[in-house]
């Protein structure tokens, strides 16, 4: 009957769910790496003025943009960021953020 059914199904979920928690630890896993790695290629991209918003100033905010753009939630506006980068003249920028930036616009074009 029923009882026998529903028994079936909470079986079939229960053994379902360890492997769903692997899955869900194998994308958490590659969202953590490319975090890291998107932290230190574009890390300073809103401070040398690539971006009106800071999308991967630090490992939190890379991890949530990475998962913004995994569910396409806004993606475009990203792109479209990244897309419509110009230099930023040397006149706005103070000497310091002159070197700090110089060397990540070679980056930011390698990137692309």
């Amino acid at each position: 009957g029923r009882s026998g059914t529903l028994k079936s199904l909470i079986d079939i979920l229960g053994s379902v769910v360890p492997e769903l928690f692997g899955i869900v630890y194998l994308v958490l896993l590659v969202i953590f790496i490319f975090a890291v790695l998107m932290t230190n290629m574009f890390g300073d991209a809103y401070v040398c003025h690539a971006t009106e918003i800071d999308l991967f100033g630090d490992f939190m905010t890379s991890f949530l943009t990475l998962f913004q753009l995994m569910t396409f939630d806004n993606w475009s506006d990203i792109m479209r960021g990244f897309m419509n980068y110009k230099a930023a003249s040397v006149e706005e920028l103070s000497p310091e953020m002159v070197k700090q930036c110089a060397g990540h616009e070679t980056v930011w074009k390698r990137a692309w």
